[in-house]
């Protein structure tokens, strides 16, 4: 459960470079057209690094944001659709290439799942409107919970955060329809707007399965305010960052005392966990709450909420007026203007939901071994820098640094793709049934996770599939894990220079590594277990200038951007670090061979534009303002200018002098390694 990404998650041949970088600066893995020479470097260094790039890709209409991520990942889309569709029409496929071509050839025939309309949820809705008093409500909900519909809590499996060789099971708050609890409790107007949006979306939605129009709106004045009490009742995502806040380990029978109408014993016993042991409920007060929607009174409003989570979570899988009414609320929360296309939705659901069937024969495609190893070697460069720097910090005693080298030795870096592919094996998937498909996928999945529980934890599996451009860091697991699909150019290119590899996936890399040291990382020892092996005054050395950090971060909001401080730090800290340990190690690395300048820029400035023009982009005013609310990553625009405005190296590199915006007065630079 305790996974920090690069980016909230998105989802070769070197030909296809091209759609990257013109042919003048392919060599280098830097085109200096992404400049906008009219921006002067201090005084803005992001619209200066960026302009160009964003003047020459302007948001499709079917998305929220665009930038380098997401050009990449259309490039890999685009091979996995490929992949997909050669799988589909290949008479002799079989075993996990059958099962992809067939998912795949399902979700594309359109005709089939417009003649089906809602028929696939009728015998759902019927079970919910079957239940009579807790107990079935109870069968009911596992039901729903197995086959992947989530509804007022999640159960899965994660590495018990005080014991990380064995796997155990968690209960953690879920099932709203908005993205996070601050949709439904901040009482400004943009917020008053979204909800009663999402209220409408509801009756909409409630209207095409066949519900009269004045029972649809009951319907969704009932959801919005059921769901607006579960979302009181949940902890904020700052209080969740403390994870000793969110360890709550108990037995089931006292997980049954804290909200004993829930009837857990049978709950847990119909998802066949009645003797899973020791069960992480993350948030006590939310379970507890949870209670009075188990008493009969509450029945009707609880299964019209149940409704309301099969319809919504099956629309996308839907004939078209519900996937259309589905895109209506996106298009509010995220301003984009025009749905997927058909083959994008259905590639990014086989990648998801069968992932390294696919991402088998994505990487084959498209990761070389050659390319695998130079990361890797670039991941050990930048962690013995880091340790070279906490052996030297001045704040740290000699206690805590022990221990935080011990943690950065043990520190495992998977790269690419997993060792060990998992298969399908069991899985039936039928050519014509979309929505079937899409559940019984969803099931498998679950079951295989929830059959963790209690078995040796698999130290080589990834947490995100092959061709995802993203990244993570675990502190259960003390890893950072790197896809193939963000080591491809221009974030990682074998052409580039060094201060090009090493601005732009060397400090994610030192991202990455960073976070193992942030605010909630740095919880974590060398084995991945939860206990403070910090000092009393290096927690509280590490505090202040982690405080410096959300200050700088608070200072950003705006009405319109109502950025937390609080809530961006670890990600803000992740960065400033990843930055300041990559660029010593570009350092490092240039000691052995001559500095170059190219296209008119030292290696020191191409280090500062590659990490600045892995960021380039632009997003609509909705996506930005929704990630404020629920996103622990700040704007790109301020992981730019943010992080380098506390660099020296960075003034010094673009002969920035005090006072101009890119740099920070000295006594409010923020400087953790």
């Amino acid at each position: 459960m305790t996974r920090f990404s690069l980016f909230a998650r998105i989802g070769g041949a070197s030909a296809l470079c091209a759609l990257l970088w013109t042919a003048a600066g392919a060599s280098q893995g830097f085109d200096p057209s992404n400049i906008d020479p009219s921006v002067a470097a201090c005084k803005d260094f992001y619209a200066y690094a960026n302009g160009g790039w964003i003047a020459r890709h302007p948001i499709p209409p079917d998305r929220s944001r665009f930038n380098g991520f997401d050009l990449i990942a259309q490039r890999n889309e685009e091979l996995a659709r490929r992949i997909l569709e050669e799988a589909a029409a290949n008479p002799n496929a079989s075993g996990d290439t059958k099962r992809i071509g067939d998912f795949y050839a399902s979700c594309i025939d359109v005709a089939a799942i417009e003649r089906l309309g809602a028929k696939p949820v009728v015998p759902l809705m019927a079970q919910i409107d079957a239940i009579a008093d807790p107990r079935s409500l109870a069968d009911e909900l596992a039901h729903l919970h197995d086959l992947g519909f989530g509804a007022l809590w999640t159960l899965g499996a994660t590495l018990d955060p005080k014991d990380s060789a064995r796997q155990i099971a968690f209960v953690a708050p879920s099932g709203l329809g908005l993205p996070d609890r601050e949709f439904y409790v901040r009482a400004d107007a943009r917020s008053e707007q979204i909800r009663s949006a999402y209220a409408a979306h509801v009756a909409a939605l409630f209207r095409l399965f066949g519900d009269a129009p004045a029972r649809a709106e009951e319907e969704a004045k009932s959801v919005l305010t059921f769901e607006s009490r579960l979302a009181r009742e949940q902890l904020t995502r700052v209080a969740a960052r403390d994870p000793n806040a969110t360890y709550n380990p108990m037995r089931v029978a006292e997980l049954a005392a804290l909200s004993p109408h829930v009837g857990w014993e049978r709950y847990l016993a119909e998802r066949k966990l009645a003797q899973s042991g020791a069960i992480d409920v993350t948030d006590p007060a939310y379970v507890k709450a949870l209670d009075a929607a188990f008493e009969r009174p509450a029945l009707p409003d609880v299964k019209t909420y149940l409704r309301w989570r099969v319809l919504s979570q099956s629309a996308p899988s839907l004939s078209n007026p519900f996937a259309d009414e589905d895109f209506a609320l996106q298009r509010v929360l995220s301003g984009e203007q025009a749905p997927l296309v058909r083959w994008k939705r259905c590639t990014r659901l086989v990648d998801r939901l069968m992932g390294d069937a696919l991402g088998r024969i994505w990487v084959e495609r498209s990761f070389s071994p050659a390319a695998k190893i130079r990361v890797e070697a670039m991941a050990r460069s930048i962690r013995e820098v880091l340790a070279d720097d906490i052996r030297t910090l001045p704040w740290m005693s000699d206690a805590t640094r022990a221990g935080a080298l011990a943690k950065l030795e043990a520190l495992r870096a998977l790269i690419g793709y997993p060792q060990r592919w998992r298969t399908y094996d069991g899985l039936t998937i039928a050519r014509t049934d979309y929505w079937g498909n899409v559940r019984a996928a969803s099931a498998y999945d679950l079951a295989w996770s929830l059959g963790k529980i209690g078995k040796p934890v698999d130290k080589g599996e990834f947490g995100m599939t092959p061709p995802t451009v993203n990244a993570y860091y675990s502190g259960q697991r003390n890893e950072i894990v790197f896809p193939a699909g963000i080591l491809q150019p221009p974030f990682f290119d074998p052409a580039a220079d060094d201060a090009i590899n090493y601005g732009a996936i060397g400090a994610v890399i030192g991202h990455e590594t960073t976070h193992g040291f942030d605010d909630r990382g740095r919880r974590f020892d060398a084995e991945g277990n939860l206990h403070d092996w910090w000092t009393p005054d290096d927690a509280k050395a590490f505090t202040a200038r982690a405080q410096c950090v959300i200050d700088q971060f608070d200072g950003y909001a705006t009405p319109e951007i109502p950025l937390n401080g609080r809530l961006v730090v670890g990600e803000a800290i992740a960065d400033l670090g990843g930055a300041t340990i990559a660029y010593r190690a570009l350092e490092r690395a240039q000691k052995r061979r001559p500095k170059t300048t190219l296209d008119g820029f030292t290696p020191e400035q191409r280090f500062f534009l590659g990490f600045a023009q892995y960021f380039a982009g632009s997003a609509r005013p909705e996506r930005t303002r929704t990630r404020a609310l629920s996103d622990p990553h700040p704007p790109d625009r301020l992981r730019v200018n943010g992080t380098l405005s506390n660099l020296p190296e960075f003034a010094e590199a673009f002969h920035c002098q005090a006072g101009d915006p890119m740099v920070r007065p000295a006594k409010e630079r923020c400087a953790i390694w």
